[in-house]
């Protein structure tokens, strides 16, 4: 699984679409065992600021929600157990599990259907069958898969895109799906995208996410060569991002909140060490609006090489031009900003894949 934290385009996945009218959702269930008389419904990515409660009668609840601006909602069900901690339900992943047996559990699901169903599992666990709708199918599927992106490694590709491509051929109306695709795009080539976006279905594509993606596709250049920007470093001298003697410049884009970031920063010392005598130009460059907790971020991790930040008033410009949507993103560049490479996200083989990049980079 790929760790990163999306930022400007498609921040959160939960508001994919949304127009004036208002719909009313309900969820509906048989909860036998759960030691409380009441449960909440709230937002997934904010699980603790309820939406809406309800009491458990008879082991049954029911559970109403109305979305003023029809945004297709991400949600999560929970309650306060007998020591005030709050306990979100777990759905067994159909999509997944699909022998019966319980492996993969998600606490989340779309509103996505008028009335959803929970229900006990037939064992009778701690954990809850959920029957909801074709977006929430589609996330369960592509639970244990960072859907979207693309390795760097060619022969990865081309078995990336074809395990996208049947999967959105089961799916081929979900806006979750193209959500992904959105949020992955600066790392995924012309040639796949206009494949990717072909599986889906004519109603999805007409969406404003599809559109906007049909449209860079459009103009997709998949080997830019980036304008070499002056910023400023912690002592607030102007530095150029690109070394123009370097053999690659590694250009790491991050942010002091970001928990990615700061846990791939050992790898990057010890990549540092390795090839900075040889030809490697690694500059890290901050998103934070907080100076501060950037200065303070760099006292605590002690990272020698060049650390730069963006300004505020380019910040925007800055966005549009290196397609950042989420940290870490780490770009290899020529010495003149010719693209090489692009990653995002952290996982297991993050640092392989650098090394790698990095010594193919080397090599020319």
């Amino acid at each position: 699984m790929t760790y990163k934290v999306f930022l400007f385009l498609f921040v959160c996945i939960y508001t994919l679409g949304c127009s004036k009218k208002t719909n009313k959702f309900v969820v509906i269930g048989q909860v036998n065992g759960v030691n409380t008389d009441s449960l909440f419904i709230a937002e997934a990515h904010e699980w603790d600021k309820p939406l809406n409660y309800t009491v458990i009668k008879n082991d049954k609840f029911k559970l109403e929600l109305n979305l003023t601006d029809s945004k297709l909602l991400m949600v999560s069900i929970g309650y306060k157990n007998k020591n005030g901690k709050i306990k979100l339900f777990e759905f067994v992943n159909r999509a997944l599990d699909t022998t019966g047996k319980i492996g993969h559990l998600y606490s989340s699901f779309f509103l996505d259907k008028d009335t959803i169903e929970i229900n006990n599992t037939k064992d009778e666990s701690p954990y809850f069958e959920i029957s909801a709708g074709l977006e929430t199918l589609a996330m369960y599927r592509t639970q244990m898969i960072n859907f979207g992106y693309f390795d760097p490694t060619f022969e990865k590709r081309s078995i990336q895109l074809q395990q996208y491509t049947d999967i959105i051929d089961k799916y081929p109306h979900s806006k979750y799906l193209l959500s992904l695709i959105a949020d992955n795009k600066s790392v995924i080539n012309k040639n796949e995208l206009s494949l990717l976006l072909k599986h889906f279905d004519q109603d999805v594509i007409k969406t404003e996410v599809g559109e906007s993606l049909i449209l860079y596709t459009k103009k997709k250049n998949d080997t830019p060569v980036y304008s070499n920007r002056f910023l400023e470093n912690q002592y607030g001298v102007s530095k150029k991002m690109i070394d123009s003697t370097a053999k690659i410049n590694m250009i790491v884009i991050w942010a002091s909140w970001c928990g990615p970031c700061r846990k791939e920063i050992p790898e990057l010392k010890k990549l540092y060490a390795e090839y900075n005598s040889k030809g490697l130009r690694l500059v890290s460059i901050s998103i934070d609006n907080n100076v501060e907790a950037w200065q303070s971020a760099l006292r605590e991790e002690k990272m020698s090489w060049e650390q730069l930040i963006i300004p505020e008033n380019i910040k925007k410009s800055f966005a549009q031009e290196f397609e950042i949507s989420t940290v870490p993103d780490v770009l290899f560049l020529s010495n003149n900003g010719k693209l090489i490479s692009r990653t995002i996200g952290v996982d297991e083989n993050t640092s392989n894949t650098y090394k790698r990049i990095i010594e193919e980079g080397l090599r020319k």
